[in-house]
């Protein structure tokens, strides 16, 4: 808050009587002297008018910014990739589940119902050996295991290790397993004579497998014998099975797809508020950038959606490459940005996807892949409309309102400001500061035919090396000198625009050092009558 240099001045009488017998009186019927006290004397910078806070930044020079710094609005952690990489999937197929799931058949029904087997199964019990010829491939679905952090890719390196356990009490003599890794590629594993509580270990070699959108490796199976022992009672547990453990080991990828999400960002670009419309800066920067830890190359890309305060939408395209154990960029201007400029932005909407290639080996553990997004907008403008306020304090105006005549308000602003400055002084009072009671326009300025006092004088690079001085009078109607005299509280009320710009393609540049300095006397009429 700018402190005024406020100065009443006081009218005095002064009556003389000379020595004499006699009494003199003086006549003043239509005596209307003039008093003139000055009531502003102000310097306002621009760090004023926009101070240094939140998305404001003053960068070395003290060039104004507005800008908005995240390093993370996404994140690629080491646990993701290593879900990736690390996949161990431990099936147990059990007698009990097999015949629960098969209660439905009649004809098993009928023979569990025969054969007196308890459901659910107790710790153990014994059964008739035929109920194991009733299991087959029929009575156990196909079943997959997903890969669900990424929809495609394809194996650089890798093996899908499978192992079969017997935990049957009885012989497996024949298993036929198939094994689909994507559309038009099957793989059979054919075991026979697995004994009792023996494994069967098996290695696939990925390399140059492609997991399709199916996103998924489902596992068929054709062909179940159990040894047959007939009518022999046979000892179960509710852990009699086989157990079927995929793992996928030493994994490299090319071309892996790996959905990065979308979310929304609150950019709070609070300055942005203060534009109107038509703001062109000269070197707006965009600038999406990552930070990669891994041992991981490829290509970020997706979509960038900005929404105004009114839900209007612009997007841009974005687009990055990135490479292993480094932080990479890529970072948009002016033509690319135009629009969101315009909005101008308050959140983010992003939508990405990552293409990448990397070994499993070569993750370091607790880092993490980070997206950030960097916007940098410095105030060097060619058109603006910016609407800015500073509040003037001052002590009541200590006059008779019913000997007001009337009012001139005689201003001088020395503009060191590179925009066109239009101001207006906004009245309150201090016991109600939320009404405004009036706001004075100075429309009418001796140095100009338009209500803009002109911008100071300003180099080839768009900064001040002279300010320029205006000067004028602002003649009061009866109301507003009743709502002056009634207020102790001013707001000034500036708009820099670049509407009388001499050269239309001048870039002008916004320091927060720049000062105007606004002068404001009042001429004031009184009658004594």
């Amino acid at each position: 808050m700018l402190k005024p240099n406020i100065l009443f001045f006081t009218v005095s009488l002064i009556i003389l009587f000379f020595t004499s017998c006699k009494k003199y009186s003086l006549d003043i019927e239509d005596w209307s002297p003039n008093v003139v006290s000055p009531i502003i004397n102000s310097t306002i910078t621009i760090a004023d008018l926009i101070p240094e806070r939140g998305t404001t930044e003053y960068d070395e020079n003290n060039l104004i910014h507005l800008a908005f710094r995240n390093d993370s609005i996404f994140t690629l952690p080491s646990e993701l990739i290593q879900n990736i990489t690390g996949i161990n999937i431990d099936t147990v197929i059990t007698i009990e589940n097999l015949i629960f799931e098969s209660t439905d058949n009649p004809l098993v029904e009928s023979l569990i119902n025969a054969s007196g087997i308890q459901i659910p199964f107790p710790p153990t019990q014994q059964i008739p050996g035929f109920i194991f010829n009733l299991l087959n491939q029929d009575l156990i679905e196909p079943f997959s295991f997903q890969f669900e952090e990424f929809s495609d890719a394809i194996f650089s390196s890798g093996q899908l290790d499978i192992s079969i356990k017997n935990n049957l009490p009885l012989q497996i003599n024949n298993l036929l397993i198939k094994i689909i890794p994507t559309q038009g590629i099957e793989w059979e594993l054919n075991i026979s004579n697995l004994s009792q509580n023996d494994i069967y270990e098996y290695s696939i070699d990925l390399t140059g497998i492609e997991i399709e959108s199916t996103n998924s490796i489902q596992l068929v199976v054709e062909l179940l014998e159990i040894e047959n022992v007939g009518s022999d009672f046979v000892e179960i547990t509710p852990n009699t099975g086989f157990e079927i453990n995929i793992s996928v080991n030493n994994v490299g990828f090319d071309n892996i797809n790996l959905p990065l999400g979308g979310d929304t960002v609150d950019v709070d670009l609070a300055l942005f508020e203060d534009f109107d419309s038509g703001l062109i800066l000269e070197e707006p920067r965009f600038t999406i950038k990552v930070f990669n830890p891994f041992n991981l190359q490829g290509n970020i890309s997706g979509l960038l959606y900005a929404y105004s305060t009114n839900d209007i939408q612009e997007s841009l395209i974005v687009d990055l490459n990135v490479s292993p154990f480094s932080s990479s960029s890529n970072t948009y201007y002016e033509d690319d940005i135009g629009g969101i400029i315009a909005l101008p932005p308050q959140i983010l909407e992003y939508q990405a996807s990552a293409n990448m290639s990397f070994n499993s080996e070569q993750i370091i553990e607790d880092e993490s892949l980070l997206l950030g997004v960097d916007i940098d907008f410095p105030l060097s403008v060619n058109a603006a409309n910016l609407s800015l306020k500073d509040t003037i304090i001052f002590d009541d105006i200590d006059n008779n309102i019913e000997r007001i005549q009337s009012i001139n308000l005689h201003y001088n602003f020395i503009n060191g400001f590179p925009l066109g400055t239009e101001f207006n002084l906004i009245l309150h009072d201090s016991i109600f500061p939320e009404i405004n009671i009036d706001t004075l326009k100075f429309n009418n300025f001796s140095n100009s035919e338009i209500n803009i006092i002109p911008p100071a004088i300003v180099d080839q690079v768009g900064e001040v090396i002279s300010p320029v001085t205006s000067s004028g009078i602002l003649t009061l109607t009866d109301e507003e000198i009743s709502n002056l005299v009634y207020s102790n509280k001013m707001i000034i009320d500036i708009n820099l625009s670049s509407s009388n710009f001499q050269d239309q393609d001048q870039f002008v540049k916004i320091y927060s050092f720049y000062e105007c300095i606004l002068k404001l006397g009042m001429e004031t009429k009184l009658n004594f009558n």
